[in-house]
């Protein structure tokens, strides 16, 4: 959960999840292909693809992602989290938490319709050495309108903010 190891010493983790993620630039952009968003999360991978050339890119199923994509790989996650698999193991260890009607971050709770959140750089729970970045939302509705909503949605100065950040609409 919230209890970490890993969030002790995250700035500094920040640093060294960087320098491996440039050492090796490969990511896995990863969403549910169960959803009926599943095109347009394809249309965001693409476009995050195209304007990221000096990295490599692949697009997974979340219930498609092995052992070895996250020890060779980092992670960019969008949409509403599985509820089981993989992913939905690997966010049991992160400092967030959703139900039907709550968002939890820590010790703080949201509660209002189209929440966003945003976890950049931070480390994978199942690979501390590579860096997970997460696009989510109660509901996959909610993430699509986000990205709809922000014009240029995920860029290479996204991938530089670190920590949690939560939206509502496209605000802060």
């Amino acid at each position: 959960g919230a209890e970490s190891a890993v969030s002790d010493t995250y700035p500094e983790n920040r640093r060294e999840l960087l320098r491996a993620f440039r050492n090796s630039p490969k990511i896995i952009i990863s969403y549910s292909h169960d959803t009926p968003y599943s095109a347009f999360y394809d249309s965001v991978a693409q476009s995050i693809s195209s304007k990221e050339s000096e990295i490599e890119i692949l697009v997974k199923a979340d219930d498609a992602i092995s052992a070895e994509d996250i020890q060779t790989h980092a992670m960019l996650f969008l949409g509403k989290l599985p509820s089981s698999g993989m992913l939905s193991s690997l966010a049991r260890d992160l400092p967030i938490s959703f139900s039907e009607k709550t968002l939890k971050i820590q010790e703080a709770t949201f509660d209002e319709e189209g929440i966003i959140l945003h976890l950049n750089t931070y480390p994978n729970p199942l690979n501390p050495s590579m860096p997970l970045w997460m696009t989510t939302g109660r509901q996959d509705e909610d993430v699509v309108l986000w990205f709809k909503d922000t014009p240029n949605g995920w860029n290479l100065n996204t991938w530089r903010q670190w920590g949690v950040e939560v939206f509502q609409g496209s605000q802060k």
